[in-house]
Parts: C-alpha cells; structure tokens; sequence
C-alpha cells in the first residue's frame, strides 16, 4: 500500500479483501478453510482489476491458476525489480527505483 501511495496508484490488496471476507464470514477454523478463502480473495482482487480498464495491469497474459499452484514468472513486459519482504520495505526509494526504470 505504501507503494501505491508513493506512485499515486490505487492498490488492490489480496489481505485487505480475505481481511474483509473474515469480518463478514468469519474466520476459517482450519488451513484449507484458510486456503478456500485465500483464493477466493485472490479471485475478487483479479475481478477488481480487470474491471479498471487499465492496460498496465496486463491480466490478459496472465493464467487464472498463478495467483497459487506454481512459481510465478515475470511476464517480461519491462524491468523488474526483486523486493526483499522479509524485513520493513523503504517504499520512498522503491517507488524511486520503479520511477527511474519506468521513467516517471
């Protein structure tokens, strides 16, 4: 999120819509229930960004299946930075890496 914010983008965050999903269903009582509405919110995220008409999301190369199942590959469309989420992020310099590579 702070990452949108530094860009000036919307963020469209998977946790924020399971976080949702629990408030209003409650929370899962095992790992598959936790599995189940993980993709679900995975699910409503993708809908959500289709629907915003913008070009850059580029879901139309993606398959429905990556979200979960296996390893990711960059879609090779323009640079891509590697971001260490194991510890606190500096989403000033991030967003200033991204704007340099972009040129934003």
């Amino acid at each position: 999120m702070a990452l949108a914010a530094e860009l000036g983008l919307a963020c469209l965050a998977k946790d924020e819509v399971e976080e949702a999903l629990m408030d209003a269903l409650g929370a899962p009582i095992n790992v598959p229930a936790s599995r189940d509405l993980g993709v679900a919110a995975v699910h409503a995220v993708l809908r959500l960004a289709r629907g915003c008409r913008d070009a850059r999301h580029l879901d139309g190369q993606r398959s429905h299946d990556e979200p979960w199942g296996s390893p990711i590959e960059p879609l090779g469309v323009g640079p891509l930075v590697e971001v260490d989420t194991s510890r606190p992020v500096d989403a000033a310099a991030l967003s200033a890496t991204i704007r340099g590579l972009v040129g934003l």
